[in-house]
């Protein structure tokens, strides 16, 4: 169903809701938030017209299942002044900046700053108590040859991942487990799910922000940020790296989407993404030329 710019997707009972006219707000028991990177900048007005308006959780508490951004901008619906909050990491997420001589613990300090300049610690215990909303955090928790410190380790292990996961999604277990951080008297209903391989965790002011910072880490962001440093420093083989890597993540993600399978696109996005590296490798190898 679309009207103008606006199209409605829905499964077939909540469609015919809809189209009856019979659906209300009050129908809503979960509202989820994905993680779509800086594209939750786009969503902000509609988050905070639900804020403003109470429109969620009114007869029953809603859960705000989110990964990664959709985490981050939930995290702020359960501040005291939500809309103030939401505004502060409206903020702080657009003013960052990466330096040539950012290494991975000052990118980590950055993100940590985003999270402080909205959360404040001594409002914990008023968001791990709200009536009207509960926070379930999506997290990875790498295992085995992804989970090790060691650079080249970790990528062979990543890569493996890849390849367990073409064979069959089952796969991922063996590489990463799903933890869920929650607040509230029971765990998300997916959670008890007899196919969810994971486990879920309370939120509690002690790990209530490591929670949201541990969301954000995803592997297609890190090859992102890999490529935009060796940029940068102009180290190219390190920037062919990372070319490739957001090949094989954009793969991964229109899989996820259930927009294209991987094997149909992993060859294709990882020759166009390293084709445009070389491009940019050849102004990076002018560039050293001409000094």
């Amino acid at each position: 169903m679309s009207g103008g710019n606006i199209r409605v997707r829905a499964g077939k009972a909540a469609y015919e809701l809809i189209r009856a006219g019979r659906f209300n707000l009050d129908r809503i028991a979960t509202y989820f938030g994905p993680a779509g990177g800086p594209r939750w900048l786009v969503a902000s007005g509609f988050d905070l017209t639900l804020i403003r308006e109470g429109s969620l959780g009114k007869r029953q508490p809603v859960w705000l299942v989110g990964a990664s951004a959709g985490a981050w901008r939930f995290a702020a619906w359960l501040q005291p002044e939500p809309e103030k909050s939401y505004a502060a990491l409206r903020e702080a997420y657009t003013a960052v900046t990466y330096a040539r001589g950012d290494t991975p613990e000052t990118i980590l300090d950055k993100l940590l700053n985003v999270i402080n300049a909205y959360i404040e610690d001594d409002a914990l215990p008023f968001a791990l108590n709200h009536k009207r909303y509960r926070l379930a955090i999506l997290t990875a928790r790498t295992r085995h040859l992804a989970a090790s410190e060691i650079g080249w380790i970790q990528k062979g292990g990543l890569a493996l991942c890849l390849l367990g996961n073409m064979i069959s999604r089952t796969n991922l277990a063996r590489f990463a487990e799903r933890v869920v951080f929650f607040h509230g008297p029971r765990p998300p209903a997916f959670c008890t799910h007899p196919e969810f391989q994971g486990r879920f965790i309370g939120l509690s002011p002690n790990n209530f922000k490591q929670a949201v910072m541990a969301s954000g880490a995803i592997p297609l962001v890190v090859a992102g940020l890999w490529m935009l440093i060796a940029l940068v420093r102009r180290q190219v083989t390190s920037f062919l790296g990372g070319a490739a890597l957001v090949g094989v993540g954009l793969s991964a993600l229109l899989d996820a989407q259930d927009i294209a399978a991987l094997r149909d696109t992993l060859l294709g996005t990882v020759l166009v993404t390293v084709g445009l590296g070389v491009v940019v490798r050849g102004f990076l190898l002018r560039g050293r030329t001409v000094r």
